[in-house]
């Protein structure tokens, strides 16, 4: 889920259900990988809060296959940041 915020940064958040994610190190290792790719890929991003959801079967993936699952994620979000930032570069200079 995305939602803008009033601040110059982006957030990210996180909904780890205990009913879903049983074990505590299991929902550390999910929210310490998400960090880290957020924390890699947030100079990209507008300021919104970023949701993440994880589902049970997150804790079947390796954290490689976790990271990449994320970051796909990120990329489908960057559609607006892309446009903005390839925009001024076909601009023609007079």
């Amino acid at each position: 889920m995305v939602r803008s915020n009033q601040l110059d940064y982006p957030r990210v958040g996180f909904v780890l259900a205990k009913k879903h994610i049983k074990l505590a190190v299991q929902r550390n290792r999910i929210k310490r990988i998400v960090r880290e790719s957020f924390r890699l890929q947030q100079t990209k991003f507008d300021a919104y809060d970023y949701v993440v959801m994880a589902r049970p079967s997150a804790i079947d993936l390796s954290d490689q296959q976790l990271r990449q699952a994320i970051d796909q994620l990120w990329f489908k979000l960057r559609p607006a940041y892309d446009n903005r930032r390839n925009s001024g570069k076909n601009r023609r200079r007079r």
